[in-house]
């Protein structure tokens, strides 16, 4: 019945759109209410079978921070588009840890829907290959294949037992590259000024808005950077495949791309084959089915049959503590660091109520338990006043401050995923990290990106955790002004101002900053730089000397920062939660995770948490396109030139961040993206 009125409806607003009776919004309303309706007359939760396969689609998202339910997931099931999966780190993590353990799972399964992969950024991709190869030294094998893998997707699927590829499939291995887009030129040409004040010659993140290509000191952390994550790629295949790394650099250097025959023929996969014999060796593994219909479920909805809508607790950091979690045999040994003075106990006693989110990538939120370790997301570039897929400084502060107050929470995770932004409203966050610490153990763990504003947060984290691949440091500042008084002249346009005093307008736009009023700015730039500097000596221990040296806005790998003293061990969120139960001494007792914030989605339970699981309703397939270009639902995929399309609006939406009040920020070198 559930089917029969999705076809229905979903025919009926196809007809609408063609006449034009219905508005975007209305289209999207209906959508959740008729899936939402059919949702709930479906019902339950997926069941688990004896002998399941599970099955792990290398294009599945898997944000740092639980994602709102925005119900595009609902309507693109209805609208007849195929979304990719879904699911947040933290519950994708706790899933195969639970599998592991789950005598009914007797293997794992790594495709990829679209031969792309959906993860992003070295540190999360060390975290879930982290997690994969403890699942399968629980005993669970785990195959993978593919048709073509890039570097990223062939470290991750190589840690499979077994790995195949198509005849006709290729690896891409050629080194990893970062290139920026400069529009310098561009701004001048169309008439946009932009002056700069810095302190770090390394702080290179102003130097697309003023320069053609990078500078000598840009491109010097730069090849470092990628260097440090390209000898991590190359030394984790070699562990796990039949492959030494001097001979994978002679491919990079030599060929660039590996036909599955050369793969097959270095030990780089197991060998080739087609879908329909993987599967078929899929199906020897489980025992309890024959070799053709053997049981198969998806990782996410796996989740949802194990955790449900409203999880009590995270199986992270749970089997490990109070020590340390073990790391997988990829990671680099790190020598002992000494723990931290035990933190003092919380005082104050004010409650609120925590977020939890299913494996499925769903939210609940739950109120707080004695022995709560509060996990809290600062996901994005930090800016005074936010935005959707960024850090409100004000906001993020006062969730810290109310976990401080609030003598439930144990102990505080604080998962940074950021390449800074506002000097501002970095210094409002990082107070509260403070004065929390003071109180109850705030530890730090960082994902993809924790540097510049990102480290500016982290600095005073009782202890810090980083991945090897976690990009961090920048400790430098920058003030970015730009001015449209050629582009207004270029267009018939003037300004004429009456001032009292002369730096009555020191804030404009339409004109250039003087030297005198250039002076001033990086008088504030050098203040905020020299404060940046004594924090990180002050928290860290270290001497103001040997800070600066560090500092400069240079970058710096994970592995490379905890050699140097900015970060405490290397490890994921697994190894952080672990160490804020041993640090708030609450390893023997009965503990929770909570997750903040709460995600502000759709509150009513039939319509959470709908993406990719309904079957497509056939006649709304006529409307996805269109609900694709009113922004209703996100395309599949993206061509080479929508992407780079997609790259110019994003250097251009960085004004869009300039939101410090001083007009001071410490962000990223570069918006790097590594391919």
């Amino acid at each position: 019945m559930g089917n029969f009125f999705k076809q229905l409806i979903a025919s009926a607003l196809g007809t609408l759109i063609a006449l034009g009776l219905v508005g975007g919004g209305t289209i999207a309303l209906a959508a959740l209410v008729i899936v939402g309706l059919s949702r709930s007359s479906e019902g339950s939760k997926p069941t688990v079978a004896n002998g399941t396969i599970l099955e792990f689609d290398l294009a599945m998202a898997v944000p740092t921070e639980p994602p709102q339910d925005d119900g595009s997931d609902a309507l693109g099931s209805l609208l007849g588009s195929e979304m990719p999966p879904r699911m947040a780190l933290r519950p994708l993590l706790d899933t195969l840890a639970i599998a592991a353990q789950d005598d009914r799972i007797t293997g794992l399964y790594l495709y990829s829907s679209d031969q792309g992969l959906g993860i992003s950024g070295y540190a999360t991709l060390k975290e879930v290959r982290r997690a994969l190869d403890q699942f399968r030294r629980a005993d669970k094998p785990i195959l993978a294949y593919g048709v073509n893998w890039s570097e990223s997707t062939y470290y991750l699927a190589s840690v499979a037992d077994e790995v195949w590829l198509n005849p006709f499939g290729t690896i891409e291995f050629n080194g990893l590259a970062s290139s920026e887009l400069f529009i310098a030129e561009a701004l001048e040409k169309y008439g946009v000024g932009v002056q700069v004040v810095r302190s770090g010659k390394y702080k290179a993140a102003i130097e697309p808005f003023t320069l053609r290509q990078r500078s000598p000191e840009s491109r010097q952390q730069l090849q470092a950077l990628l260097g440090d994550l390209w000898q991590e790629v190359l030394a984790t295949v070699a562990t796990h495949r039949r492959v030494t790394p001097q001979q994978l650099t002679a491919i990079a250097n030599q060929q660039g791309v590996m036909r599955a025959e050369r793969a097959a023929a270095v030990g780089a996969i197991d060998g080739m084959a087609y879908e329909d014999e993987v599967l078929a060796k899929l199906g020897k593994r489980a025992p309890a089915a024959g070799e053709a219909d053997f049981e198969r479920l998806s990782l996410v909805d796996y989740g949802r049959a194990t955790h449900g809508d409203r999880p009590d607790q995270s199986q992270l950091g749970r089997s490990k503590a109070p020590a340390p979690a073990t790391p997988a045999p990829d990671s680099k040994a790190e020598p002992p660091k000494p723990e931290p003075e035990t933190p003092k106990p919380s005082e104050s006693a004010a409650g609120e109520s925590a977020a939890g989110e299913s494996a499925a990538g769903e939210s609940a939120a739950g109120g707080t338990e004695p022995g709560t370790v509060a996990l809290l997301y600062a996901n994005g570039a930090i800016g005074s006043q936010g935005s959707a897929d960024g850090i409100n400084g004000q906001e993020l502060a006062q969730q810290m401050r109310d976990l401080r107050q609030d003598d439930e929470v144990a102990a505080v995770v604080l998962r940074i995923n950021s390449p800074g932004g506002s000097a501002t409203a970095s210094e409002i966050i990082q107070r509260e990290v403070q004065l929390t610490r003071d109180r109850k153990p705030v530890v730090v763990s960082m994902g993809d990106y924790a540097a510049s504003g990102g480290y500016w947060i982290a600095t005073y984290g009782s202890h810090i955790v980083a991945e090897p691949t976690t990009i961090t440091g920048s400790i430098g500042v920058f003030g970015l002004l730009p001015n449209v008084q050629q582009l207004g002249a270029n267009n018939g346009l003037t300004w004429d101002t009456v001032k009292t005093s002369p730096l009555a307008d020191l804030g404009t736009l339409t004109r250039p900053k003087t030297p005198a009023e250039l002076a001033l700015f990086q008088e504030s730039v050098s203040w905020t730089y020299d404060r940046f500097l004594q924090k990180v000596a002050q928290s860290r221990k270290l001497p103001p000397e040997r800070v600066a040296q560090l500092a400069a806005g240079r970058v710096w790998s994970g592995a490379d920062a905890r050699q140097v003293g900015l970060v405490d061990e290397l490890g994921g969120l697994e190894t952080a939660i672990a160490a804020a139960v041993r640090l708030a001494k609450i390893e023997g007792t009965s503990w929770q995770l909570a997750e903040y914030p709460q995600p502000e989605g759709l509150a009513w339970g039939p319509l959470r948490g709908l993406g990719a699981r309904t079957p497509a309703a056939h006649s709304g397939e006529a409307i996805a396109p269109l609900a694709t270009y009113l922004g209703l639902m996100p395309p599949r995929s993206r061509s080479p030139l929508q992407r780079w399309a997609a790259t110019l609006q994003t250097e251009l939406t960085w004004f869009d961040r300039l939101d410090d009040p001083h007009h001071i920020y410490a962000r990223l070198p570069y918006r790097l993206e590594i391919r």
